[in-house]
């Protein structure tokens, strides 16, 4: 054995190291997101909720104000999206998915209510994995 394939495995053998940190320090980060920024955005998405079902009473006087208040949710559902583990994350997509295929017209009411009620069960549900988290 030379100098040379010791260096060679020395190299390999550093090039796995650096590969596991790389994968732990992503895991770090999206559990310190998750922690810090998480709330901020359900707090965000709790009172574009509760904007929402104050417009369903009057639903034809405010639709324009219902469709910002679905449109911001859906930014916030993108950025949450990014930060939750596989089986939330797929929950969020669906209610993401569900706000851009709502057209808010008169006719689609029953929708909307639709999309309002899956917005609170995917916030208990983000709601229950940050309490799971901070055990």
């Amino acid at each position: 054995m030379t100098v040379s394939d010791i260096g060679t495995g020395a190299s390999l053998l550093s090039l796995v190291v650096s590969v596991w940190v790389l994968y732990d320090v992503r895991k770090v980060k999206s559990a310190l997101r998750l922690r810090v920024r998480v709330p901020v955005v359900i707090k965000e998405l709790k009172k574009y909720s509760s904007t929402i079902s104050d417009y369903l009473d009057q639903f034809e006087d405010f639709l324009p104000q219902i469709s910002a208040e679905l449109g911001k949710a859906q930014a916030k559902l993108k950025y949450l999206e990014k930060s939750l583990p596989s089986q939330t994350k797929r929950s969020v997509k669906h209610l993401r998915m569900s706000i851009e295929k709502c057209n808010v017209v008169i006719e689609n009411k029953d929708d909307v209510r639709k999309v309002y009620v899956e917005m609170n069960k995917v916030l208990e549900e983000v709601k229950d994995n940050q309490k799971d988290l901070n055990l």
